[in-house]
């Protein structure tokens, strides 16, 4: 004889073809009939649940059910079909309410009705909770922060060139980086102080050094010896610059925990932004590679589309040293090559297979090296003649 079985909210019950009860086990709260439940979705048995299961599966035939993920969680032990749609457990399900209160298992219509709204809100909860703890969510937070930190310190830097500039002009255009700039200032504060002995201490070379320390004798800017307050403002810039540093490195490690494919072909920053445009790993290793490789030129594509001009062949994949640093007619090709195996990668992050990082590497090396050989100069365009 076969058993049908109903999985609920309020436990699982075996009942014959007529649909009559003649088993039942009952969860004793909300809280447990959640936790129960989630772990069958993933594939779990709990044991107390499974001892239940082992009884009707020595009383009876088979087990027959319509839920999927109980019967994979039974499966490797019990003898089990799964029959969908289920005529018995429907009509069951149903009348649950009804059947609970002819049970006595609740007192009231009410308390039913609270019960399975309860066991609803907690299984919400803990999914929540569960994809709230997802790693890729956390470098996709710190990825966006560090984006926030880079447009604050542009802000910031071309603030305080453009305040020294009225002491120290020249300096502007003898240093490039934001970072060195504010150090010098840091450090040595007005003209005066530029001298060569001091430039060569901070670490310049004796070329920059000597320009530096020249042009400081004969800049044309103000003597403001006062410059406490703008020292001050460019500790604490230094201090967001050291902190970047810091977002930089533990980004870095956790990507290559989160996606150490991708992270290993393209580099933490760039996954890490992919990432962020696409929502999550999942959803980047469910895109196609056509959709990665035009992922952060939305707008442009959009603009294509109504405009009929001509779509964007890369978006925010064009960060890679292989694909700015190659000539512009190279460029959409590359941008292929890249994107499919980018794809390939997140795929395998995403759903747990092998790390392959040199085999991608190496395929995609070779692949650019036969663009690279075969497109040496543009393609000439097709000569139109004007109607």
């Amino acid at each position: 004889m076969n058993v049908y079985i109903v999985d609920c909210s309020i436990g699982f019950f075996a009942l014959n073809e007529k649909g009559e009860i003649l088993d039942k086990f009952l969860f004793k709260s909300p809280l447990e009939a959640s936790k129960s439940l989630i772990e069958i979705n993933e594939g779990k048995l709990p044991e107390s649940i499974a001892l239940f299961f082992k009884f009707l599966n020595e009383k009876f035939e088979k087990l027959i059910l319509d839920n999927e993920a109980l019967a994979k969680a039974l499966k490797p032990e019990f003898k089990v079909e799964i029959q969908k749609p289920c005529v018995v457990a429907e009509e069951f399900k149903r009348n649950l309410t009804s059947e609970i209160l002819k049970l006595k298992i609740l007192k009231s219509k009410d308390e039913a009705e609270n019960f399975i709204r309860e066991v609803a809100v907690q299984i919400a909860r803990e999914k929540l909770k569960a994809a709230s703890a997802k790693k890729d969510l956390y470098a996709i937070q710190i990825s966006r922060a560090l984006e926030d930190i880079d447009k604050t310190l542009n802000l910031f830097s071309g603030r305080i060139r453009e305040w020294h500039g009225l002491i120290f002009p020249e300096l502007n255009n003898l240093i490039e980086s934001h970072e060195v700039y504010i150090k010098l200032i840091i450090d040595f504060g007005g003209k005066p102080n530029f001298t060569l002995n001091n430039l060569l201490k901070a670490g310049l070379s004796i070329d920059k050094a000597e320009q530096i320390s020249q042009a400081a004798a004969n800049s044309i800017g103000a003597e403001i010896e006062d410059i406490d307050v703008l020292k001050n403002f460019c500790s604490h810039v230094l201090s967001l610059f050291n902190l970047r540093k810091q977002m930089e490195h533990y980004l870095s490690r956790l990507m290559n925990e989160v996606a150490p494919n991708l992270t290993g072909l393209i580099g933490s920053t760039l996954s890490a932004k992919l990432i962020s445009l696409a929502g999550g790993l999942e959803n980047l290793a469910k895109m196609p590679a056509s959709t990665i490789q035009v992922l952060g030129a939305e707008k442009a594509l959009f603009r294509a589309l109504k405009t009929g001009s001509k779509p964007p062949k890369h978006g925010i994949i064009f960060q890679h040293i292989l694909l700015h640093q190659s000539p512009r007619w190279q460029r959409g090709k590359i941008a292929r090559a890249l994107a499919g195996k980018i794809a390939i990668a997140a795929r395998l992050d995403a759903f747990e297979g092998e790390v392959k990082i040199e085999e991608l590497k190496n395929e995609l090396e070779e692949r650019i090296k036969e663009i690279k050989e075969k497109y040496k100069k543009p393609m000439r365009k097709p000569h139109v003649k004007r109607s």
